[in-house]
Parts: structure tokens; sequence; C-alpha cells
């Protein structure tokens, strides 16, 4: 990011400002909000849902002009599906749910008014009250409140007494912040936000954390864990003090909480540094580039407050980091609405920046990073990204060449199965949609809403195409026709957030269906009775010579060669293996794949239009392509595909014909053609394959073959891969 980009997006950091819960003993901040069209200003409406009864239980901080303003109106976005997120809002009570951050046109308008309400007591204690968490369970008596009792104590207690399970700490609504699982009179793992084991529990101990305990027994620990802690308890904890009495020396000398630092040279000097400090300076480094006050630096660099003060006295001592006066950070300016480009083109690796502010002093904190493409084919409103944000980020201005052209929404999550983490994976939503809520009226209204001020005279959107290019960390590979799955080898990227709701019981309503079921079938097998009937479908026939010639290799990773394997071969997670297909006479090729991991079928190949192209006879093929290079993260001799996923079989059916399909443009259409090839490959097999009329597909899957000759078949063959953990 250029110091000129940076430099033009900070000018609109008094736009941008925080969204704040008023009602806690400490203000939280839930998000971040900023000004489109005169008082009003967009954030994300997963934010303001649980809110929707007490709107002034919140208020909205612009620290830039130093500013409070009070909400009168929230204006949700006409197509955002505010039933279903009250819903989730309810069950994130109990834990979060990635979900509700992802909600179709998760967007609000909120319409500012001078001041916030002056809260009684009685509000706010209903507030807490409807919006707190359901109690963590606990074993008897063991729970209590951390303002009567210190934690440390509580930690002894229960390591004394050799307790095995799960020390929850919570918030004032119960809704849990740290967790500690001991066994055998030890602290075994820890867990504090982005902060793990001792990490973690010096942080906590520095945060003198006031709201709930709870213990209840548990043999395991209920989130993913790894090391144990090795120290025992006992010093963790006198380490622990040890930390919270140096802390505020510590900050003295560094200037306060809100002091924020810039780096000077592009590397830190590690030789001029102590040995104890350089691992810390090397992980706050890049940190350093972004103006982030440092009593905020824990959340972002997996350090604790004790280890960041005292790398960054360290390198303010020997010169290599200066603060930041308050008044060099920003322009403070009255905050006007920031100008929306939705007519900027964009595109798959476009670089793109967020902007949110800082709760204290407004200072800007920009971070870089890569627009990825679209969610989905066909839709330009919800695209991805993988800027390194935090949480309360949500609702932040994305810029591109310092003009907006979204609002960053939330995390999505990777799926649980794969072994590694696919990476960082963000949704924003495209600035059109502020439009169409500026233009339109709002969910429950009537009437044709007043154009704004920002939507006329405005240029026509543009906005992106293209399906968001993931890396697999299964094969290595990527792909533009789908952000959900590796189109090489059908790996699930990205969980499935589809909600459902929850039904209850509805005995005259399900008495009334089965009624009106029954009616139908009867209407249905007298329509039936009355029609002729309907041909069935083409079967297959044995092929008398092969089209396709398929093998598998795996490879030998000592001699870097390919070993082809027969086709009983029984293979392990972890192996690499590359697929051989040759045709033996012209042919469009498509290979099917079903795996243990996912029961949909996906193409594995050709995965981009370049390769769906007709085969000469004799042409070898391989998957992965031999022209695909060895991955950025990891550098080895041979390119394939990793075997991965519950023991079982994985099936490939290979399609060989002599027009073109529509396989690869109608994802929708791939598990009903996967099916009816294993069907008639069921029916006639034979070691030549089999041969099936084109028409059995469908008139929209071979629609060359189709129009030709009522004969045209398909050549079909299959390959099953037998694999153990």
């Amino acid at each position: 990011m250029s110091d000129a980009v940076q430099e033009r997006i900070s000018e609109h950091a008094g736009s941008v400002g925080c969204l704040i819960d008023r009602c806690l003993k400490r203000e939280e901040r839930l998000g971040t909000v900023w000004l489109v069209d005169g008082n009003k200003a967009a954030t994300c409406a997963h934010l303001l849902v649980p809110y929707s009864q007490w709107l002034p239980a919140l208020k909205v901080r612009l620290p830039g002009t130093g500013q409070d303003w009070g909400i009168a109106e929230a204006v949700y976005h006409p197509k955002f599906n505010l039933k279903t997120a009250a819903q989730l809002a309810k069950k994130s009570l109990a834990s979060p749910v990635a979900a509700l951050a992802l909600q179709e046109q998760n967007l609000v308008l909120l319409s500012l008014k001078s001041k916030p309400e002056v809260l009684m007591p009685d509000f706010v204690t209903t507030v807490n009250e409807q919006l707190a968490s359901p109690p963590p369970p606990r074993d008897k008596g063991l729970g209590g409140s951390l303002a009567e009792l210190d934690l440390p104590l509580v930690i002894q207690t229960i390591t004394n007494a050799r307790k095995e399970g799960t020390l929850i700490i919570s918030d004032e609504r119960n809704r849990p912040v740290a967790t500690l699982f001991c066994r055998d009179g030890r602290v075994l793992h820890a867990r504090f936000q982005n902060l793990l084991n001792e990490t973690a529990i010096y942080q906590v101990v520095s945060q003198r954390l006031s709201g709930n305990f709870y213990f209840h027994s548990q043999k395991e620990p209920a989130w993913p864990v790894s090391t144990p802690i090795a120290r025992p308890t006992d010093m963790l904890l006198i380490e622990s003090h040890r930390r919270l009495d140096e802390i505020p020396k510590l900050l003295l000398d560094l200037g306060g909480e809100d002091t924020v630092f810039r780096g000077g040279p592009e590397k830190p000097d590690l030789d001029s540094l102590p040995p104890e400090v350089r691992k810390e300076v090397e992980l706050l480094w890049p940190l350093l580039e972004r103006p982030i006050p440092i009593g905020q630096l824990w959340k972002l660099s997996n350090l604790d407050d004790y280890a960041i003060f005292q790398a960054l006295l360290a390198l303010q001592q020997a010169k290599q980091i200066e603060a930041l006066e308050a008044l060099d950070l920003h322009r403070r300016e009255t905050g006007r609405p920031i100008v929306m480009a939705p007519q900027v083109p964009l595109s798959p690796f476009d670089e793109i920046q967020s902007l949110s502010v800082g709760q204290v002093l407004g200072e800007p904190l920009i971070t870089g990073g890569h627009l990825l493409g679209t969610l989905r084919p066909g839709d330009p409103w919800h695209l991805l990204h993988n800027l390194d944000v935090p949480a309360d980020a949500a609702g932040s201005p994305i810029f591109k060449d310092g003009q907006v052209i979204g609002m960053h929404c939330g995390k999505l999550p990777a799926d649980p199965k794969l072994p590694p983490a696919v990476g960082n994976i963000q949704q924003l939503l495209w600035v059109e949609s502020i439009y169409e809520c500026l233009q339109r009226p709002a969910i429950g209204s009537s009437g044709e809403a007043p154009e704004s001020a920002e939507s006329k005279g405005r240029l026509a959107p543009a906005g992106c195409t293209e399906v968001a290019r993931i890396d697999c960390p299964r094969c290595g590979s990527s792909s533009l026709d789908s952000a959900k799955f590796c189109k090489s080898c059908g790996q699930r990227l990205i969980q499935d957030l589809d909600f459902k709701r929850e039904t209850g019981r509805r005995s005259r309503a399900l008495a009334a269906a089965l009624v009106t079921v029954l009616l139908l079938l009867a209407g249905v097998l007298l329509f039936m009775q009355l029609q002729p009937a309907v041909e069935p479908l083409p079967p297959g026939k044995p092929a008398v010579t092969p089209r396709l010639r398929v093998t598998i290799s795996k490879a030998d990773t000592e001699k870097a060669e390919w070993v082809a394997m027969p086709a009983d071969h029984v293979f392990h997670n972890g192996d690499l293996v590359r697929l051989e297909v040759r045709p033996l006479e012209d042919s469009f090729v498509y290979v099917l794949h079903e795996g243990t991991t996912s029961p949909a079928a996906t193409l594995i190949f050709p995965d981009s239009s370049a390769y769906d192209v007709r085969y000469l006879a004799g042409n070898l093929i391989t998957i992965p392509r031999s022209s695909d290079t060895n991955s950025d993260r990891l550098r080895v001799a041979l390119q394939g595909l990793s075997v991965y996923g519950p023991a079982g079989t994985d099936t490939l059916v290979f399609l060989a014909s002599s027009a073109p399909s529509s396989l690869r443009t109608s994802p929708k259409e791939l598990t009903a053609a996967f099916e009816k090839a294993s069907t008639a490959l069921n029916q006639a097999f034979s070691p030549n394959g089999v041969d099936l009329p084109a028409r059995a597909f469908g008139p929209g899957i071979f629609p060359a073959s189709v129009k030709s000759a009522e004969t045209q078949t398909v050549y079909l063959t299959k390959l099953e891969i037998k694999h153990e953990d």
C-alpha cells in the first residue's frame, strides 16, 4: 500500500466511527459505522438485530470529531431476512454463530440524532437480562463472581482439589470470554480470545476480569488443542502476578495504552536488541506499519500485554521506533458522508484496504489485502477478501484506489474436516446494496422512499463478476468456478452456513398438511392413469472397444517419479496421486468425482474453458494438469492430488463424447449426471466401458449431440480409489 493511498484513505477517518453498547460496566465496541448520506450511517445489520427493541442501549461515536450520537431509527436492507437473523442472534447468546454475520444483504442504515438518550437504571437492567446468555453448566457449588474471589485463588482451589474439567470465565451477561482445562492438579490448556495456553493466562490475569466463573467436569477440552502447558500451575500464577506488577511501569515509560508507535527501517535490527525480546519483536514489527494503540496489539499479535510492552520498550530505547503525536494521526474535521463508487470494476487479486478507527483517539486503522472474487456465480453483491481485520471491524468501509467499493461483514469458517485452515477468508458487501437500501422503503414500511442525495447523478454500477479464487490445501490448485469447492479435487473449502429454522409442534397444521398431501396424491394417481406411458431413459450398452485409457499413479517422493498402481491398490491418507487419461478417439473428456468427504459430485476436469476442448486420439491428459506449477506454500518435486477424507472409496466417472458438454457451467446438474452415469455403469458393466445415449443426460448436458443425431452416445468408464486413514 503506497503512502499516497494510505493518506487518501486516512482523510475519511472523521467519517468513520464505532457502534457501542452503553449498558455494560465497561462500554463494548460492537462494530464500525461510517457516514453515507446526510445523517445516515451504514453498518452490518447483524450488529443491530439483538438491540432492535432497545436502540437507546447503543450509541455511535465518531472519535475523529469528538462526538457521540444517538440512534433515532434503524432501516434494514429490504432483502435482509430479519426473522432468520433474530433466530440466529438468539442462538449466538449461548455460543458464536458464524452464519449470523454472513446473512445475505447484511446491511442496516442508522438515522443519527444529536445526543444519546439518558439511560435509566431499570432500562439497563432489562437490556442486560434480555441479552444475557444461559449460565454455563457447572458442578454443584463450583461457581461464583470474580468480584468476590480473585481468579488466581479460584484456579488454585480447583487444581489443589485435583478436579478434572473446564473452568469458564464469563462476563456480566454470562458470555464465555475465557476457558481453562484442568487435570491432575494442573492447568493443561487455556484459551482467551486469540490467545492460547500460558499467554492466555497471563493476559486474563492482567485484564482483571470481573465477571462470573463456572466449573464443570469434563474429560477433554471442548475446543481444538495442541501442546499442553508444561509449566506447573503455581509457577504459572507467580509469573502472571510478576507480569501484572511490571505492566504499570512499562506503560508509564511508553506513554500509556493509547500510544501509537511507528517503525523506522524496513526490518528491525535484532542484533542490537536483548535476546529475550527478539522473537516478540519479529511478531510485532508488521503491526507497527499500522497506527494501532499499544493497548490493542494483543488482539492481533498473539502476545500478552507484558511481552508486547517489554519488546516495544526495547525498540524505543534502541531508537528503532518513535511515538506518534495525537495530532499527527489524522486531521480532526467534521464528519461528512463518504462518496461510494459502485462504478469501479472489481476483479480477483485487486488490492483493497479497510478503514476503521481507534475508539478513543480516532486514529485511522488501515489494513491492506486483496479481493478474492464473488462468493457464488451470478451474485455480485457478496464478495470475498483476505484482509486481516478483528471482529469489531464488522461494518468497515472497504476501499480500492482510495474509493469505497464495499463494507466488511465477517469471517467465513473453513470446513472443519480440512487438516489445515484454508486461510483468512472474509466476506464483504458491495456498495450497490447501500444504494438499494437508500432508494427503497424500509422493511415493514409502505410507499416509495425519496431519492437520496447520494444516489443522484451517479454512474452505472460495475462490480465483480468472477467467482473467488481460493487455494485448495488438499491439492494446491485454485479455481474461479466455485468459492466453496476445489474444482481440481472436489475438496470442500468453506463450511455450509445455510440456516435451518427450528420447527415446533404444530399438530393441527400437520394434520391439515397430511390431508392436503393425500388429496394431491390421489389427483396425481388419477392424472397418471390418464396419461400415456412415459418413455424410460435409454439404457447403456457395453462398449465394443474402449475410448479412454485411464491409469492412476502414486508418487515415489524419494525417487521423484510416478509409479502406476493396480486397480485394487489401497491408498492411505496423505498419498500423492496423479490421474492419466489418454483418449483413443478424438473426444471431449470430462471427469466427475464423488468422495467420502462430501456426498455432492464435483467436476475435477476440465476446470476452465481453456481445457474444455476436443483432445486428439493418443494425447495424454494428466490430472492435475502437468502445467500446474508447484504451490507457493510447498515446494515439492511432484505435483499431484492428496488422498484425504474418511476411510472408504472415492469414485471417479470418466466421460468421452464427440461434442462438448455444459457440465462445466452447470454445477447444479453434476450430481444428477454422476448418478445417471453410475447407474448405467452398474447395469451394463464391461471392462471396455459403457456407451450411453447422450439424450439420457437430458437436453441441456450434451446439446450438440442431441441435435446432431438421436444415436449419438457418450462413452463412460470409472475408477474406484480405496483408501484408509
